[in-house]
């Protein structure tokens, strides 16, 4: 099993609060933001985990290197990486989709129990999915319906009636299902489009090929998004157990 993750945006919504540095690699409780990430991804022996980079991407390649905890590191780049949306981060790297992949992005901290229950699910391919319904208000996670256990939608606009959780950014793909998302996300690329979000892709392969649910066990999780939720994500961290 090999692990992506996304790293190459230009984190706009920061501003200049990050002095001119990646994201993924702001400190907090002492790791980096991309390093909670990498430190779970190591316990499941992958063959090696791959990271998208663009901005500034010789600064991850210095500060991470060629490995982590022993696991290869591979770096990908991502020449698209001034567009607004992360399709192109993962068809940069299909030529590592050749077996059953986790992506992820570089700025999502998850507790171990939400880890624990989408690993431990044994199930191809899934999706981590919080039904906190506070979250189905709130326009910027990506929402999901979902029937009989399986998400035929998950798109980040839809009616409130149809939302049964958000997609809160961990996925898992089998070898064939993956090659099916790269197959929907080519059909945006020959049509010129290349600035759209991932989720936009995974809609499309969701409703021809309903993917499992996994659900978060309690909301323990922030995708960092602005400068308040870096703020607010170290009381969070003192409050929860994370990798």
């Amino acid at each position: 099993m090999r692990f992506i993750i996304y790293a190459a945006g230009q984190n706009k919504r920061f501003s200049s609060s990050l002095d001119g540095e990646p994201k993924g690699l702001q400190i907090v409780e002492n790791k980096m933001l991309i390093e909670y990430g990498l430190s779970w991804m190591v316990n499941y022996n992958p063959s090696e985990i791959v990271i998208v980079v663009g901005f500034r991407k010789e600064l991850f390649k210095k500060v991470i290197g060629k490995q982590y905890k022993g696991i290869p590191i591979k770096y990908v780049y991502n020449k698209f990486y001034k567009l607004a949306g992360n399709m192109s981060s993962l068809w940069v790297a299909k030529e590592y989709c050749d077996q059953d992949t986790i992506f992820t992005v570089s700025d999502l901290i998850c507790s171990k129990n939400n880890i624990n229950c989408f690993m431990s699910d044994t199930s191809s391919s899934k999706i981590l999915v919080d039904r906190n319904k506070k979250l189905f208000i709130d326009p910027d996670p990506v929402k999901v319906s979902i029937n009989e256990g399986k998400i035929n939608k998950i798109l980040k606009k839809m009616p409130i009636k149809e939302i049964d959780g958000t997609a809160i950014g961990i996925y898992k793909l089998s070898k064939e299902m993956i090659q099916l998302l790269l197959g929907k996300i080519k059909n945006y690329f020959d049509n010129d489009n290349y600035d759209y979000s991932l989720y936009y892709a995974i809609n499309d392969l969701v409703t021809e090929y309903p993917i499992p649910a996994v659900y978060c066990d309690g909301s323990h999780w922030c995708d960092v998004d602005t400068p308040k939720e870096l703020e607010m994500l170290q009381t969070k961290l003192s409050n929860e157990n994370y990798y």
